[in-house]
């Protein structure tokens, strides 16, 4: 074991240390080295956190100005004569009315239909194209009742699965061909790469207050836009890692913290009032 010299002495004097008296000196050096790099982190962390924090806000208002820029769009008036219906909370656009649409259990476009989507389509692209990798993908969906005349529960579904999804796909083929006489390459590549086409038959029927089908409102054509949460989910698990690296750091420091208050009764490890100590060659004032 070696021993430790006073710095300030009247004579050639030795004293021997303990094991446990080396051990809290070092400590003690460990103590300052750790608080003072946890304070000089924390910033940076805090700064981490406020990033994530601001990123996952801004993705949150955006998601709202693609729903008010929709809302937006179309005329009141437009709205009540094709009888359409903007719904933010769901991200679609419902049009309900099957008598204008389509033929009874046919899936071709009536003439009215088609004017409608020739005047809604390309706008709509043309507002969810301003959100470029935002949206991930543009649904139209057919939907119908769960009745078919003359068909049992089993047949009526599978008859209005192929029914709905021949009347998507008449919807998107109407719908592209008008954007395509728009000559605007930026919006035919973005619906080309977004939109997907989707036959529901009567899986999600509208229901009244009392749970009973609505067969009218049932059957219509939905466009419905996905937000890219992808993008949500990794800056969330981004912004969890800090925090849970943050309060790890706060606690650390709080350990330490208390143990400077606990070893301030050992940091004189030899025998004297000198304020300087010299452990293994550092000097701890």
């Amino acid at each position: 074991m070696k021993f430790l010299n006073t710095k300030n002495r009247q004579s050639e004097e030795s004293v021997w240390i303990s094991n446990s008296d080396l051990m809290s000196g070092l400590m003690v050096i460990f103590l300052f080295i750790s608080v003072a790099f946890v304070r000089q982190e924390a910033p940076a962390t805090i700064g981490e956190e406020n990033v994530s924090k601001n990123y996952l806000q801004g993705l949150l208002q955006l998601e709202n100005q693609i729903n008010i820029a929709l809302e937006e769009e179309f005329t009141e008036e437009e709205k009540k004569k094709w009888k359409m219906e903007v719904l933010p909370h769901l991200n679609l656009v419902r049009f309900n009315t099957p008598d204008i649409m389509f033929e009874k259990s046919s899936p071709e476009l009536s003439d009215d239909f088609k004017k409608i989507l020739t005047e809604f389509f390309p706008r709509y692209v043309e507002i969810l194209s301003r959100f470029g990798d935002a949206i991930e993908v543009v649904k139209i969906e057919g939907h119908t009742s769960s009745e078919w005349s003359g068909s049992n529960k089993e047949q009526a579904f599978i008859r209005n699965m192929f029914l709905s999804q021949q009347r998507t796909q008449a919807v998107f083929g109407h719908s592209m061909t008008m954007l395509l006489r728009k000559k605007n390459a930026r919006l035919v590549d973005f619906a080309l790469e977004k939109i997907q086409t989707s036959g529901m038959s009567s899986t999600d029927v509208i229901v009244d207050e009392k749970g009973n089908e609505n067969l009218e409102l049932s059957r219509r054509v939905e466009f419905r836009h996905v937000f890219n949460d992808r993008a949500y989910l990794a800056k969330l698990r981004e912004y969890l890692s800090v925090a849970n690296n943050k309060f790890e750091e706060f606690k650390k420091t709080q350990d330490l913290e208390n143990l400077e208050k606990q070893t301030e009764q050992k940091s004189t490890l030899v025998h004297g009032n000198s304020s300087t100590q010299t452990v293994l060659g550092v000097e701890i004032k």
